[in-house]
């Protein structure tokens, strides 16, 4: 009788998250629901964060929602604004950043995007927008730092300047342009220093 109890008690607690809007927070074998006012989550009988977890702001609305594998992050995640928009869209695997990223500012409009690699690392290509949607940064990430081609463009869609960095540091041909398209200025860096004609300012968006 009482499992039969604590089944429906379950159940019922399912059915009212579903209805607010909330993740359907449906405990796998051997854990148990843990909730407070600001978090729901399943958990082993040592209270270790186990399966579905979800968190909210004060006002009761939806902050974040994912997975935990022995106490850590593990699986897809979502963060959500206090205005109810998607903030960021990750991965982990056991507390690890890992795969893809995406940010969005409180408009729920993409802001950047790329990969992390195994160790949480940034990796890959990875890229930065304008609020109007169009690209303003792209550059490439190896082990954590900058390493290859950057490019960068004005908010009209216009490119802005393109180069490349080697472990992080700006190296080799670098040009810069007006918005009309227009050569403004060019350079060359060695180790991040310039070498040779005159650079606009290093990391200018």
């Amino acid at each position: 009788m009482r499992r039969l109890l604590l089944s429906l008690a379950g159940s019922l607690a399912v059915l009212a998250r579903a209805s607010a809007g909330e993740p359907d927070l449906r405990c796998p074998p051997g854990t148990r629901l843990w909730e407070s006012d600001s978090e729901a989550r399943c958990e082993t009988p040592r209270g270790v964060a186990e399966g579905p977890i979800f968190g909210r702001y004060s006002d009761g609305t939806l902050r974040y929602s994912g997975t935990t594998r022995n106490g850590k992050t593990h699986g897809a995640w979502t963060n959500w604004n206090g205005n109810g928009t998607v903030s960021i869209e990750a991965n982990y695997v056991d507390g690890e950043l890992v795969g893809a990223f995406r940010r969005f500012d409180a408009n729920g409009v993409l802001q950047s995007e790329g990969n992390h690699d195994r160790a949480g690392r940034m990796d890959g290509s990875w890229k930065r927008y304008w609020p109007n949607g169009r690209i303003r940064t792209q550059w490439t990430m190896a082990h954590g730092q900058q390493h290859g081609p950057v490019a960068t463009w004005y908010e009209s869609g216009a490119r802005k300047s393109e180069g490349q960095r080697t472990e992080g540091r700006f190296d080799g041909a670098w040009i810069y342009f007006a918005e009309d398209g227009s050569v403004t200025n060019r350079c060359r860096y060695e180790n991040g220093h310039v070498v040779e004609g005159e650079c606009g300012k290093p990391g200018a968006e």
